[in-house]
């Protein structure tokens, strides 16, 4: 049960920094390259993934991307709609489509570490 503080807490940094002003987001000159936001939010989303299918002990991949897919379209679709409020910030199809990828591809990469470090649950 105390496993589900780390995807908790993540998802929700992610829906706070959702909720920052525009202008408040750091903007690092050195990852100044086309799509990088979308590579940011398939990063923080992956790792909102893994956490989720570490937390549920999820082995198998095909429900470890279902745990991923699942958490990625409930944290995003509410950051989404929080962005839309918020000033300096418009909600996007294409960051949602980059939190799902994201989601997915960090509940998958996990899988070999949950099969290696958390037991099977019986029954």
């Amino acid at each position: 049960m105390l496993r589900w503080i780390a995807p908790l807490g993540w998802a929700a940094l992610l829906l706070w920094l959702g909720r920052q002003q525009g202008q408040d987001l750091p903007d690092p000159p050195l990852w100044d390259f086309p799509g990088k936001d979308k590579v940011i939010h398939a990063g923080f989303y992956g790792v909102l993934g893994a956490l989720t299918s570490w937390a549920a002990g999820f082995p198998r991949p095909l429900r470890a991307a279902l745990a991923g897919f699942v958490a990625a379209a409930a944290v995003g679709l509410l950051d989404e709609w929080g962005q839309a409020g918020t000033a300096g910030r418009h909600a996007s199809g294409a960051d949602l489509a980059a939190d799902l990828v994201g989601g997915v591809i960090g509940a998958i990469a996990i899988g070999p570490v949950v099969r290696r470090f958390i037991p099977r649950r019986k029954g």
